[in-house]
Parts: C-alpha cells; structure tokens; sequence
C-alpha cells in the first residue's frame, strides 16, 4: 500500500469502528527513483539502452549492464559500490 493511501484508508477504519494494527513501512521513494528517473539514468533506461546496444549479441550484456549502472551510480549516496566488477 502506498503512502498516498495508507492515511485515508487508516481514517475510514477509524470512523468505521473497524479494529487494525498499524504497520511501519520503508519509504521505497529513493528505490523507485533509481529505477525509474531520467536523471541520472534509472536503471530501468540503462537496461534499455544496453538491451539495444547489444541486440543480436549472445554474450557480454550482463557486464554491460552492470559496468553502465556502475559508471552511473558508483557515487550515489544510496548505492553501495559492492557491485563493482
């Protein structure tokens, strides 16, 4: 359930009498960004760009992919280097 929806529906529980048990959830806000934005590149628009760049080739897209989201986000603040070759 997303933020966006969790107080309403925690506010219509209370007007109903309806008993809950709130839950703590992790702001995935910072996983989704590095998926999906453009700037830098999410990992999402880095997968295809290596999906076209290596079309027709049978090896090597994986150490493609995972050099690229290296180069991007070696110095991000919410990556960890762990993933470099």
């Amino acid at each position: 359930m997303t933020i966006r929806l969790r107080p309403p529906l925690q506010e219509e529980y209370v007007q109903e009498g309806i008993t809950w048990k709130s839950i703590d959830y992790f702001n995935n806000a910072i996983v989704c960004d590095l998926i999906k934005s453009k700037r830098p590149p999410g990992v999402m628009a880095i997968l295809d760009d290596v999906c076209a760049s290596q079309h027709g080739v049978k090896e090597g897209a994986n150490q493609v992919l995972t050099i690229e989201i290296v180069a991007t986000y070696w110095d991000h603040r919410d990556c960890s280097s762990t993933l470099v070759p």
